[in-house]
């Protein structure tokens, strides 16, 4: 049996609802009046902790987006969390990259290749692959810490889906 909770994330883009709007930079009344429209009982509950979000990141909040958006959470690739991807923690004794089917969001230091490639995926949690990455990125006790900027240089050659 599930266990639900009350709890939830309200994810905010910047810019929402007009968040495709590739147009706007910076804070837009027009969305934020738009948000109001469509959206009053999350713009309404968002109005009263208004002064406590505006606060955040001075030099970003009000200038760069509005007062309600996430700070940069994924404001560029949000989307890609709905795709069949890769997942992986940022700090590991073993390889444990995951195939992630369920459109789950995660947050860092977990970090996502978006590809449903579960060819790469047997890849990386080889003991090839492994090896490489000690090498690279190795940290005391076994452990690695396979940031992007390892992984990315992983010698691995695109084979032909004929291949696979």
């Amino acid at each position: 049996m599930t266990t639900y909770t009350k709890n939830y994330l309200l994810f905010i883009p910047w810019h929402f609802p007009l968040h495709k709007d590739a147009t706007i930079s910076g804070v837009s009344r027009k969305a934020q009046k738009e948000f109001e429209l469509h959206y009053p009982a999350i713009y309404n509950y968002l109005l009263q902790k208004k002064d406590l979000l505006s606060k955040r990141n001075k030099t970003e909040t009000g200038i760069r987006y509005e007062w309600y958006a996430l700070q940069r959470c994924a404001a560029s690739y949000f989307e890609e969390f709905a795709n069949d991807k890769i997942i992986w923690g940022n700090l590991s004794n073993k390889p444990s990259f995951s195939y992630d089917s369920s459109k789950s969001y995660i947050n860092a230091p977990a970090v996502m290749i978006s590809v449903p490639d579960k060819f790469l995926l047997g890849l990386l949690n080889s003991s090839s692959l492994w090896f490489y990455l000690k090498l690279a990125a190795g940290r005391q006790g076994g452990y690695i810490e396979a940031k992007p900027m390892y992984v990315e240089k992983l010698p691995i050659i695109v084979m032909s889906k004929r291949f696979r």
